[in-house]
């Protein structure tokens, strides 16, 4: 998969990934930005995660 110039490919998380993230912000263990950061995807998609939209 190509990205538009500018942006960065898409980055697929599993649901294991994603739930992993969740429980921990959830918890409070990790920030959405320590959760983006981890995965290597944009805050604005850790937020999604959560669904903290």
């Amino acid at each position: 998969m190509t990205a538009p110039p500018g942006r960065r490919p898409r980055k697929m998380l599993t649901a294991e990934q994603k739930y992993d993230l969740w429980v921990r912000m959830l918890t409070g263990q990790i920030t959405q930005a320590e959760a983006a950061a981890e995965a290597g995807v944009d805050r604005s998609v850790a937020r999604f995660v959560v669904g903290a939209g």
